[in-house]
């Protein structure tokens, strides 16, 4: 509708037309604007004003935030102080990304009309977006002094308070916004926030649980439901949750990684596979995803796909060191020791002295039985990672093999205090132990990985254990 064609009693019967069509929307664009009972400084305005007005409501309900924009000032050039005005055209601007102008018009809004809690609202929006999150909270604060019966504005406020790690009061917020509305999924995910920041994980997985069933198909709060559940230990139920995330946001790699975590994890190597290459087909460019598929090809023992996807990733990453030390690993297990050496020492060219470079050489050496130089490299990895329970797992090895037993077992100690189900370490600790002459321990720790795996260690430690036992029962026989 061009102004400069259309004379002024038309404009304003045109606006009346389109006020009704519109059903009222003068307070508000699908949300509440101002409590019920306020009222806005209309009385004095302009039936061009009024008619200015009603258009721009109308564009900006039909998502024309540019005309929107217009339609709002001009009618403000017809009633400069009209609070209403201002708000409509900071709701225009904020869509069309003008955050500077809407952050001014919200601004005229509250000066003029200190009850206006959803101009509040949109001021804390806009400070967040600024990262003031203190000015933000005192937004939020006035726009619940105005309507203290918003569980939106609870939920928001909640929010920016755990951003400011004041996670009491953002806990107590997050309550009242699910006091208020018990439908309202966004609370019970908020409120799940920060039940899981405070270790209520029962309390988070109810409320994750409840923010599904009031709104089904948001797969946040799935993917949030899962993790949950992922840290209680409930593997099946977290694998559950972060498929029917999947199911409704399947262009998510970060869900198809931890699903593929998940399946690795419970030895589902096949499903574990899929996933990570879904995953991959989302985000190809991530290194660390090649990395987690080439580990659980690894477990499968598919080496020469294992192998195929190394080789890929140092295609794809030519100047990351890290594809030529997962490859070395891969040609090390292989027992391609000359190949690896090649691989490991060009991924060091890149970067000296990096520490997965360094183990990987270590490794290799190792096998190579060059056991005094191996110590040397695996140790450049430990000054910088002193809690790598791998560099301290290979160093044990490496102590063992010199005949350093002592040294050994310390290290395997300490790789087992990192990662208590490391099974290779437990084994080969409960081995130093009893060459050492420590009979009791060794066949404890053998127990325990018996206990721990069902694997090819696990077998190990059997045959171990059941030796020991033999050797045993021989020295308890009285001398003839």
């Amino acid at each position: 509708m061009n102004e400069s064609t259309v004379d002024r009693g038309s404009l304003v019967s045109w606006g009346k037309r389109q006020f009704h069509r519109t059903g009222r929307l003068l307070y508000s664009f699908g949300q509440s604007l101002i409590r019920i009972g306020d009222r806005w400084e209309v009385a004095d305005a302009q039936p061009e004003a009024k008619a200015y007005l009603t258009l721009g409501h109308a564009f900006h309900s039909n998502g024309e935030y540019a005309k929107a924009v217009v339609a709002y000032r001009k009618a403000l050039q017809f009633h400069p102080a009209w609070p209403e005005a201002q708000y409509g055209l900071g709701c225009s601007l904020w869509r069309q990304g003008d955050v500077e102008g809407a952050e001014i018009a919200f601004q005229e809004t509250v000066s003029r009309m200190r009850n206006c809690a959803e101009a509040y609202n949109y001021l804390g929006l806009i400070h967040r977006y600024h990262d003031d999150i203190p000015a933000a909270i005192r937004a939020l604060q006035e726009a619940i002094r105005c309507n203290p019966d918003s569980a939106r504005y609870h939920c928001n406020l909640s929010m920016l308070l755990y951003r400011a790690q004041d996670y009491p009061a953002a806990l107590t917020s997050a309550e009242e916004a699910v006091r208020l509305a018990p439908d309202m999924g966004d609370a019970h995910y908020c409120l799940g926030v920060n039940l899981n920041q405070a270790n209520d994980l029962e309390g988070a997985e109810a409320a994750y649980r409840e923010a599904t069933l009031c709104k089904p198909d948001w797969a946040e709060a799935f993917s949030a439901l899962g993790f949950i559940r992922y840290r209680m230990g409930d593997d099946s139920g977290a694998i559950a949750a972060y498929m029917r995330a999947a199911l409704l946001k399947p262009k998510n790699a970060e869900t198809f990684t931890t699903l593929g975590k998940l399946f690795v994890r419970l030895h589902q190597f096949e499903r574990g596979i899929a996933a990570y290459r879904a995953a991959l087909r989302l985000q190809p460019d991530r290194l660390d995803l090649s990395i987690l598929l080439a580990n659980a090809l690894y477990h499968k023992g598919g080496y020469e796909a294992i192998e195929a996807e190394f080789r890929s990733a140092v295609l794809i990453f030519p100047q990351d060191p890290m594809p030529h030390f997962a490859l070395a690993v891969c040609l090390t297990t292989k027992g391609e020791l000359e190949r690896a050496l090649q691989t490991v020492r060009k991924g060091l060219a890149l970067h000296p002295d990096h520490p997965e470079g360094c183990l990987a050489l270590g490794r290799i050496l190792i096998e190579l039985g060059a056991y005094d130089v191996a110590i040397q490299e695996i140790r450049k990895t430990l000054r910088t990672q002193p809690n790598h329970h791998g560099a301290h797992f290979r160093l044990g090895r490496a102590l063992d093999l010199s005949g350093a037993r002592a040294l050994a077992i310390a290290s395997y100690r300490t790789c087992l205090s990192l990662a208590p189900s490391h099974e290779q370490a437990r084994y080969y600790l409960g081995c130093a132990l009893y060459d050492a002459g420590q009979f009791a321990e060794a066949q404890q720790e053998w127990r325990r990985v018996i206990t721990l795996d069902d694997g090819q260690i696990a077998s190990l430690a059997k045959s171990a254990l059941e030796k020991a036992i033999r050797i045993s029962s021989l020295r308890a026989l009285p001398p003839r």
